[in-house]
C-alpha cells in the first residue's frame, strides 16, 4: 500500500474526494462534452440514487443535478466485463424514472448523464488505443444530428489516458492524471498538480493521515477482495 496517498479509485477514498460538490463541478466540466459548463451542483438523496445488483467494484451513489435540473449519476467502475453494456444503460434509465411519480406529467423530466469512470480497457480496437472517451446518445440512424434529448452515456477509459494524449482543456489532463496516479507506489503530486487549486485539493483528500484505522482496514479488504476478482476468469 502507499502509505501517502490511497487510491481515489477506491470506493471511500472516490467517495471523500467527490462529496465537495466543487470537487465533482469541476471534474465533470473537465471531462464531459457538455453543451455549457456547470455552474452549481446539488446532491440528490442517496435514496434516489440509481443501485443495479451484481455491480462488483462500482460506486453507483454519487448523483447531482446542476443549476437547470440535469442530472449527472456518476460511478467508479473498476473492472469490465461485457455485461457492464447492459447494465450502463440501466442505470442511467433508472435515474429517468426516479424522476417521475405516478400521474405526473412527462414533460418535467430533467436531461440525464450517466458517467461511468472505468479502471479497465474495454475498447480494444488498435484503432482506438487513444480514445478514452466515448459518448454515446440517442440519435436518429439517417441523420446523426438529430438527438432525441434525455438521456446520455460517458465511459472514460483512464488506462488509455496518457499526458501525452490529446486534450482539449489543461484541467481535463490533470483531473485524469489524478485519478490515474494517485495511490500508485511511489506517487508524489508534481508541481502540475498540485498548481491546480481543485487538484490539489482532491490530492490531499486522498492523504493516508486524514483516514482513520477502520477505514484504512475497510480499504485493504477492498483492495483484497478487488485482486482476488481479478483473478476470475472472465465471465
Amino acid at each position: 500500500m502507499n502509505l501517502n496517498h490511497l487510491d481515489p479509485k477506491i470506493g471511500l477514498v472516490f467517495q471523500r474526494v467527490f462529496a465537495r460538490a466543487d470537487l465533482l463541478k469541476d471534474f465533470l466540466n473537465a471531462v464531459l462534452p457538455l453543451d455549457a459548463p456547470i455552474e452549481s451542483l446539488a446532491y440528490l438523496p442517496a435514496e434516489q440514487a440509481p443501485q443495479a445488483s451484481g455491480m462488483r467494484f462500482s460506486i453507483i451513489d454519487v448523483k447531482c443535478h446542476d443549476q437547470g435540473g440535469q442530472v449527472f449519476v456518476v460511478k467508479m467502475q473498476m473492472l469490465w466485463s461485457a455485461a457492464h453494456f447492459a447494465r450502463i444503460p440501466f442505470s442511467g434509465a433508472q435515474a429517468v424514472v426516479s424522476q417521475f411519480s405516478s400521474g405526473a406529467s412527462y414533460q418535467p423530466l430533467c436531461p440525464v448523464y450517466s458517467v461511468t469512470v472505468l479502471n479497465d480497457v474495454f475498447e480494444k480496437d488498435p484503432d482506438e488505443k487513444d480514445c478514452w472517451l466515448h459518448h454515446y446518445k440517442i440519435t436518429q440512424l439517417a441523420d446523426h444530428d438529430k438527438v432525441l434529448k434525455g438521456l446520455q452515456f460517458v465511459i472514460l477509459e483512464l488506462p488509455k489516458f496518457t499526458p501525452q494524449t490529446r486534450v482539449e482543456k489543461q484541467a481535463t489532463a490533470l483531473w485524469l492524471r489524478f485519478l490515474r496516479e494517485t495511490g500508485e507506489p511511489g506517487f508524489v503530486p508534481d508541481e502540475a498538480l498540485l498548481s491546480y487549486a481543485p487538484v490539489a485539493d482532491a490530492v490531499k483528500l486522498t492523504e493516508f493521515k486524514g483516514y482513520s484505522a477502520a477505514e484504512i482496514e475497510s480499504y485493504q479488504k477492498y483492495l483484497d477482495a478487488l485482486r482476488n476478482e481479478k483473478e476470475l476468469p472472465a465471465q
